[in-house]
């Protein structure tokens, strides 16, 4: 049986002094005593300076104001500042679904043998009402590696150990650097998943600001880096990819065309991916 880990919060922000709040505001009803929360803010001009340098929580902590190059260089920064056993990616405007998800994510890493896991997220929008939830469990490899499953990484509970020999996340799949990062990590631990929502997620972001055909061409090219081709072929892949993101248009075109007519309720964001 393992000792009781200490646990990295990572926390990226970046103008978001709100979201931020909203993320410590959470962290500091964890009845886990053993936390790290790591911050790194983009150099923000909202105030977040001056925040940070008032930020006395009875945890450990450290941050950084600086130019990033983006939310996963950012999320880079974070894991080599920490010095947890375990890291978790909450950023600015996320939250934890109750005060003792650090403690039930601890007694999991001390009773089990895994170098990763993940629970669920719940969507919820500005005013914190809740907007659907994701359904990633079981874990399930080949639907990550084509894009119809994801694995949330305000969910994910990663070891150093394993993050440290996977070379954290590569910078090259923009907003989907955590897929490409699941995919890695999967190709060589099996993850511990569980049906539990632990996280909280606001609906928005880089994510919501891209097109079908931009995200399945990123994960077309995850799967040539890390030889998961469909079918092994890289032609056959090709045309997954562009079926898929059509698939995705349409099925968004028919869901706005239910909704405008009464037939189904809006939920906003398409909760099947990332």
């Amino acid at each position: 049986m393992r000792t009781a880990p200490r646990i990295s919060v990572i926390t990226v922000a970046l103008n978001d002094l709100v979201g931020i709040k909203m993320m410590v505001h959470s962290l500091q009803e964890q009845d886990y005593p053993d936390i790290e929360h790591v911050l790194v803010d983009g150099a923000s001009t909202d105030g977040t300076l001056s925040w940070l340098e008032s930020y006395a929580p009875s945890y450990a902590n450290r941050w950084v104001s600086e130019k990033d190059r983006g939310i996963f260089d950012a999320m880079n920064k974070g894991a080599s500042l920490s010095t947890g056993d375990l890291m978790v990616f909450m950023n600015a405007g996320d939250s934890f679904s109750n005060s003792e998800v650090l403690s039930d994510i601890a007694d999991l890493w001390k009773s089990e043998t895994w170098r990763w896991a993940y629970g669920q997220m719940q969507y919820v929008d500005n005013d914190g009402a809740g907007r659907g939830f994701t359904k990633q469990f079981p874990h399930a490899q080949r639907s990550i590696e084509l894009g119809t499953r994801f694995a949330p990484h305000q969910a994910t509970y990663v070891s150093r150990d394993l993050f440290d020999h996977l070379g954290g996340f590569d910078l090259s799949f923009d907003y989907a650097c955590d897929q490409e990062f699941a995919i890695r990590a999967g190709q060589i631990s099996e993850p511990y998943t569980f049906g539990k929502v632990t996280a909280r997620f606001l609906e928005g972001g880089v994510h919501s600001q891209t097109t079908y055909w931009r995200r399945e061409r990123i994960y077309h090219r995850m799967r040539i880096k890390n030889d998961v081709l469909a079918f092994n072929s890289l032609p056959v892949d090709r045309t997954y990819t562009e079926a898929m993101a059509l698939y995705r248009e349409i099925r968004e075109f028919a869901g706005a065309l239910l909704v405008k007519v009464g037939l189904r309720r809006s939920t906003g964001t398409d909760h099947e991916q990332d």
